[in-house]
């Protein structure tokens, strides 16, 4: 990743497609080129921007580029980027020493979070709304992420793989809250939430969009876990003690606990 690293403060402002999402080509709306932009500078300002990753441009410049080119052009407030596959997953976006520091924030978002803001985005238009979005830094003392794998060999719970983000401003028995996103009626959400059984043993659990709990951090009850990854291995889809791997939050999730 490449500079902030840090945000002293949240970002919070309306998103909007760069370009409006029309077609990026080397002549126009190229992000490495600022001069073949086709929006005027009041487009983006006081704005959060959402730019389609696209390996053509990548190729061309850094991504870095792509933020310093908004920073300067308009008074932008932070750069999403929109991945352009692999479902669930983000990587980091590699910066070019050659180039000055951005000032705004840049995050990758996933391919099924991108699709979700730019549907988000639509029904809010059509509304005569406007969507807002925020970046802010997660709780330190939890990860931000939880990678989870089914290393089965035939994959029986293969829907549980994926990247389970941390949720801003989430606790459920003042633990924080993972979540891998989903698609209206096409994938369910999932969430890795902590749930209390017995008093002594605070396991963790994950569950689906249908309340269902999927899977159970199984462990003696004298083991006492802080965050989910510390299960490591021990999770089984039997119906014991657990941090718990769920769909349904929040409103089903509040009968389990």
């Amino acid at each position: 990743d490449y500079a902030p690293y840090a945000y002293p403060f949240t970002t919070t402002a309306p998103v909007v497609l760069f370009a409006d999402g029309e077609s990026m080509t080397m002549t126009m709306n190229n992000p490495c080129d600022s001069a073949t932009w086709t929006h005027a500078p009041t487009f983006y300002d006081d704005s959060i921007v959402l730019i389609d990753y696209d390996e053509q441009f990548a190729s061309v410049c850094a991504v870095q580029l792509w933020t310093l080119n908004l920073q300067n052009y308009a008074n932008v407030q932070a750069v999403f980027i929109g991945n352009n596959a692999d479902g669930n997953h983000v990587w980091s976006l590699s910066g070019d020493a050659t180039l000055a520091e951005p000032v705004i924030a840049t995050r990758m978002i996933s391919q099924i979070s991108t699709a979700n803001l730019k549907q988000a985005m639509l029904e809010a238009t059509v509304d005569n709304d406007v969507f807002f979005a925020d970046i802010d830094c997660f709780d330190t003392q939890s990860p931000p992420m939880i990678c989870v794998m089914d290393q089965g060999l035939i994959g029986t719970h293969v829907e549980l793989d994926g990247e389970y983000q941390q949720l801003r401003d989430v606790t459920v028995h003042e633990h924080a809250v993972w979540w891998k996103e989903g698609i209206a009626s096409v994938v369910d959400d999932y969430y890795i939430w902590l749930q209390i059984v017995i008093t002594s043993h605070p396991p963790y659990a994950l569950n689906n969009n249908s309340s269902s709990i999927m899977a159970q951090c199984l462990l003696h009850a004298f083991h006492v876990l802080m965050i989910p990854t510390q299960c490591s291995a021990n999770w089984y889809d039997i119906d014991r003690f657990m941090w718990v791997c769920q769909s349904g939050f929040p409103t089903k999730l509040a009968t389990r606990i």
